[in-house]
């Protein structure tokens, strides 16, 4: 980049000071780097499960199954477990939290801060290894995904 050196101080650990921001929502996502705590946010990488977005009724090919009752002459549908958009949102984080976890075992954050709408935070939680979760600084519990880069990190200076 003409005019700017990037200067990245390594130890075996990390790079010392840089923070990766997670910004997601169930159907878009993106991961922000920055070397300080003032420092503009720099995009790193997009996601997006378009399907997310669509009704339950649209993502599923039939109806559901039938069953009988145990007893009696009852018949109805079987509801699965999980719902379609369940998961999509559990798969999609599971992707997100793929990335992250190459990043930190390759050394390419610090500290790790996550916006993320509340239904997506519990499931990108559950997919983040130990070590990975020991890095994360802050944690907003709020939609951003359409915010603009310097309206999250006012945000996370808010924190």
């Amino acid at each position: 980049m003409p005019g700017k050196t990037p200067v990245n101080i390594h130890t075996s650990r990390a790079v010392i000071g840089v923070t990766w921001v997670v910004v997601a929502d169930a159907a878009h996502a993106q991961i922000y780097s920055r070397p300080t705590r003032r420092a503009p946010l720099e995009l790193v990488q997009t996601f997006a499960e378009e399907q997310a977005r669509a009704a339950e009724h649209d993502l599923l090919s039939d109806s559901p199954g039938r069953t009988f009752d145990s007893m009696g002459a009852g018949r109805h549908a079987k509801q699965p477990a999980h719902t379609m958009k369940q998961n999509l949102r559990e798969a999609f984080a599971r992707h997100i939290a793929e990335f992250v976890e190459a990043g930190r075992t390759a050394n390419r954050f610090a500290h790790l801060a996550i916006v993320a709408a509340p239904a997506l935070l519990g499931e990108l939680r559950a997919h983040l290894s130990e070590p990975t979760l020991q890095l994360l600084d802050v944690e907003i519990h709020k939609r951003m995904t359409s915010a603009k880069p310097a309206d999250i990190a006012a945000a996370l200076l808010e924190a």
